[in-house]
């Protein structure tokens, strides 16, 4: 694991710079003024620091890094659904116009905080006043359980705490889900003991239905009744009116032929009715 290039361009006096780094011991000298502090600030940046936009021109500030991970880094990068191969290229846009900000890992743009969470253990920079890596709080429990060798025993208890964590999750879901029948079981008792009330009797459905449809069509069978009254009793010359006359002239007719009486009597019965 190590740094293998830097390349900044637009950062405050660097136009365009890149240095290749090769396996070992790596000095770079100059004197003051020289840009040993860019350099250094642009591999700040590059690792996801806070950007000082009031140091910055307008231009755009570009700065990519290039290192080998570790393969606890590539499984991180994997999980994310980021593509790793031998060589990690992080990359860090800067336009101070806007002051936007954005960075990349592999050509997939990622949250400043991210970046500098993900490559705070890939490389410490040691400043004139502090060690960056022992102020990080995060750090603390890695060195201590180091210390006291017991990596390995952390490791065996992640394992057990996520397998516990497993079956809280697996009991929990084992409790909804029986929650779920006995609420659906409670719903059921309520509903039968409806139809039990309800005392609910042989092919009364098919009447409740047939009452149904007669009161749903209710409108139409008055119009439809009220049109036959109209034709029986009401107008110049109703039908009743024509029966009438039609009894009459049948009972005229059974006094000269008696067979008129069956035809009569049919007329009658209508009248009647």
């Amino acid at each position: 694991m190590g740094i293998t290039s830097l390349r900044v361009k637009n950062y405050i006096f660097v136009k365009d710079l890149e240095i290749e780094f090769h396996p070992g011991l790596n000095i770079i000298t100059g004197e003051t003024g020289a840009g040993k502090s860019l350099i250094i600030g642009s591999l700040n940046l590059a690792l996801g620091e806070r950007v000082d936009w009031s140091l910055l021109p307008e231009k755009k500030v570009e700065i990519v890094l290039t290192l080998k991970p570790p393969e606890e880094s590539k499984k991180i990068l994997e999980e994310l659904g980021i593509e790793t191969d031998e060589e990690l290229i992080i990359r860090r846009v800067l336009e101070p116009a806007q002051k936007k900000s954005r960075s990349y890992i592999n050509s997939v743009q990622v949250p400043a905080g991210f970046l500098k969470e993900f490559t705070s253990p890939l490389v410490e920079l040691h400043g004139q006043h502090s060690h960056q890596i022992l102020l990080d709080p995060r750090t603390h429990v890695d060195f201590l359980d180091d210390y006291g060798e017991l990596m390995e025993l952390r490791e065996e208890v992640k394992e057990i705490f996520l397998k516990v964590k497993t079956l809280q999750e697996e009991l929990h879901a084992l409790k909804k889900e029986a929650d779920e029948v006995r609420e659906k079981e409670e719903f059921l008792r309520y509903k039968l003991n409806e139809l039990k009330k309800a005392e609910l009797k042989k092919g009364e459905e098919q009447e409740i239905e047939e009452r149904v449809r007669v009161l749903s069509n209710f409108e139409k069978l008055e119009a439809s009744i009220k049109e036959v009254l109209d034709e029986l009793y009401e107008g110049e010359e109703t039908v009743y009116d024509k029966l009438s006359r039609s009894l009459h002239t049948l009972e005229e007719g059974e006094k000269i032929d008696p067979r008129l009486k069956a035809e009569r009597e049919v007329i009658a019965s209508l009248l009647t009715e």
